[in-house]
This record gives structure tokens, C-alpha cells and sequence, in this order.
């Protein structure tokens, strides 16, 4: 027999982290490519087109932005797939 684990009684920090642990590292990670993965590499290749402007610089954070939920999207997939196995 499965017990519920509710947040009530008992520890709190160990079930809390269990629950949100992966969910943290999935922001953390998406987190560090939308940065380092887009942002830093598309604003130094546009920083080497003539003329450069701050709007073509500023351009990396909408392109990390799409990338983000591109990999939000993927990752809601994935599990929804995984679930179904």
C-alpha cells in the first residue's frame, strides 16, 4: 500500500526537495543555456557586424527567450511521453 505524502505532518524539507528537485534543475539548466548556450555567443557574432548597434546586440535576449520555451516545450513533451510508457 502507496502512502500520501502531504505537507502537514511530518518532514517538510526532504519530500519538498524531492518534489521540487527536478523541476529546479530543469530552470537551472535552461537557465545556463539560454545564457551561455545564446545570449553571450549571438551578442559577440553580432558585435562583429558593421555598423554595430545596440539593437542587433539586444537581439540575443528575444532569440534566448524563443530558445527557452522551444526547451520548455520539448521538456513537457519528453514527459509526457515518459508518462505514457
Amino acid at each position: 500500500m502507496e502512502k500520501n505524502i502531504d505537507f502537514t505532518e511530518g518532514k517538510i524539507v526532504a519530500p519538498l526537495l524531492k518534489f521540487a528537485g527536478p523541476v529546479l534543475m530543469a530552470l537551472f539548466l535552461q537557465g545556463i543555456i539560454g545564457a551561455f548556450a545564446i545570449r553571450v555567443p549571438f551578442s559577440f557574432i553580432m558585435s562583429k557586424f558593421e555598423p554595430v548597434t545596440l539593437f542587433r546586440i539586444g537581439l540575443a535576449t528575444p532569440c534566448s527567450t524563443i530558445v527557452q520555451i522551444i526547451l520548455c516545450f520539448g521538456y513537457l513533451m519528453f514527459m509526457r511521453r515518459k508518462k505514457e510508457l
